[in-house]
């Protein structure tokens, strides 16, 4: 089994983590305290930061991981003015991405203000895709959290920063999974 681990109970990190969409977006949003899960999730992800940047931690992404997170961000600002599910009866989703447009920029700046957080170049499409594949065939994951597993085998990192299901039922060799 992959080992999966909750952030406080991490003693030693890797030197390099790669991380996924939904702690970038946990760590970039504050919700309202309201909303007692997801600000739970924000506090252990700004905490979990901290360790990682006080441990001088390389820190990784993806250009993917950019396009979600842009995605998910314009999605939920969009429903939080318009309504909870009318996300989906847009037809023109571009003049919403257009319209949110600023509110990207100002996320997209706070990741990048991370110390040690680099974007990862994709040096080999064609392996990277076909390793995807395989981790499409072997884990039944989504063709997005293959394609982030694959980046992250292919960059030799053994560390990656999820609260996904998907990553914490499958066996990836030598590849920890913390959550926050």
């Amino acid at each position: 089994m992959t080992n999966v681990y909750h952030f406080r109970q991490i003693r030693d990190i890797s030197k390099d983590v790669f991380l996924d969409t939904n702690f970038v977006i946990s760590f970039a949003v504050k919700p309202p305290k309201s909303q007692k899960d997801e600000y739970t999730m924000h506090l252990n992800a700004k905490r979990l930061m901290t360790k990682l940047v006080s441990r001088k931690v390389n820190i990784y992404i993806s250009l993917l991981i950019l396009s979600e997170m842009w995605f998910v961000l314009t999605r939920n600002l969009y429903e939080l003015v318009q309504g909870k599910g009318t996300w989906r009866y847009v037809e023109d989703k571009g003049t919403i991405f257009e319209q949110f447009s600023s509110d990207l920029v100002i996320y997209t700046r706070k990741l990048f203000n991370i110390p040690r957080l680099k974007l990862i170049p994709i040096k080999d499409h064609k392996r990277i895709a076909e390793n995807a594949l395989d981790n499409i065939k072997n884990y039944s994951l989504y063709p997005n959290d293959a394609l982030h597993i694959s980046t992250t085998q292919s960059e030799n990192i053994s560390c990656i920063v999820t609260n996904d299901r998907h990553f914490r039922q499958i066996h990836v060799p030598n590849l920890m999974i913390i959550t926050f």
